[in-house]
């Protein structure tokens, strides 16, 4: 049977997995994949935008231990991760050739991570600025960012409060920056700057919180410019949401159920879907029935059956250039995808296929 354990496998979302996932300036997705034997970075791209065709596999040279993407003003991709000697590193691709990387910059974090880092990464909406978030083996939530768009040239360090071992972060409607931590047996917490502002330091977030037990966390921005949070609770307390409107923040609302690993994205449509491995290791969906309307989310719909070989404790997704999410989970063979079989279809996904590499 499930076991706590099996949860907290699950990590601190999409910056805390074995495979960080982005879309690159040539309308791909990239992944990144942690291999062993020998221990090292490995990355591999869609031959044709949207299709299941797959480039070899470019080792990048360097072993990161946890690894997060986002994108430059300019839509090339750039490469987060922490590294077992405790660094913190980047490395962007080229805007014209997707196997040509710059060399490796270390960011040079304000004191050791440890094996607990978490890191994060987001843009800005406006001027493209990338900021990048991490926790310290102390828990001290830190951040850097870009002096310029498309540079790499990073600011020094700079604590911003708080105790967290989970990290998500989105750039506001206001080209400004939002940070959410969270760690087990404490509050879920967020700090933010305006554009040219200063950081606030990190608060309790929300009124009521849906408890202390975050075991996972994800935000992101919607079209309409505006956040949304997702929080994964231990035990019975459920899946929870918050949403930002044009004055002030929603309450927590529970979309129920007990989750290993969720992974939230909206439809080209505007309806938000949120995807969760259940306790038993199979799929499960629930989606907004109107764009918008944040009390029309379906019930929640069990996917169809995981091939031999694919035990899931996580997923990782990324849009595909003409809306279709794309999901992809680690099992003993090696990495599996599926993927929406159209733009908005809510429960029709393509079978689990194992990944040629």
């Amino acid at each position: 049977m499930p076991d706590e354990q099996d949860r907290k496998r699950a990590g601190a979302g999409p910056g805390a997995t074995d495979v960080a996932v982005g879309l690159n300036n040539q309308g791909r997705i990239q992944i990144f994949l942690r291999r062993s034997k020998p221990n090292t970075t490995v990355t591999s791209y869609q031959l044709q935008p949207g299709e299941n065709n797959w480039s070899n596999l470019q080792d990048l040279g360097k072993d990161l231990v946890r690894a997060c993407t986002a994108n430059n003003a300019n839509g090339t991709l750039q490469l987060f991760g922490t590294t077992s000697d405790t660094n913190a590193y980047t490395i962007v691709q080229d805007a014209v050739d997707m196997n040509k990387w710059s060399s490796w910059l270390s960011l040079n974090p304000p004191e050791g991570p440890g094996d607990r880092i978490a890191v994060a990464a987001a843009t800005t909406k406006t001027s493209g600025i990338i900021y990048l978030f991490g926790c310290t083996a102390s828990h001290k939530v830190c951040v850097t960012n870009q002096r310029a768009p498309n540079h790499q040239d990073f600011v020094d360090w700079l604590a911003i409060g708080g105790s967290a071992t989970m990290l998500t972060a989105s750039g506001n409607r206001s080209d400004g920056m939002e940070v959410f931590a969270g760690e087990d047996g404490d509050y879920i917490e967020t700090a933010w700057k305006k554009a040219g502002g200063t950081w606030n330091h990190l608060g309790q977030f929300g009124d009521p919180q849906p408890g202390t037990n975050p075991i996972q966390l994800y935000s992101l921005r919607r079209e309409d410019g505006y956040l949304e949070v997702f929080a994964n609770m231990q035990l019975s307390e459920g899946c929870w949401h918050i949403w930002q409107g044009a004055t002030h923040w929603s309450e927590w609302d529970n979309l129920t159920g007990q989750w290993i690993d969720i992974c939230p994205f909206e439809n080209p449509d505007g309806r938000m879907q949120l995807m969760a491995i259940g306790m038993a290791k199979d799929l499960w969906t629930t989606y907004q029935q109107k764009p918008g309307v944040q009390n029309s989310w379906a019930k929640w719909q069990k996917l169809s059956e995981l091939p031999e070989g694919l035990t899931m404790y996580r997923i990782t997704g990324c849009k595909n250039a003409d809306g279709r999410m794309q999901l992809f989970s680690i099992g003993v063979l090696g990495l599996y995808t599926c993927w929406q079989t159209a733009p908005n279809s809510n429960t029709s996904w393509s079978p689990w296929v194992l990944m040629p590499f």
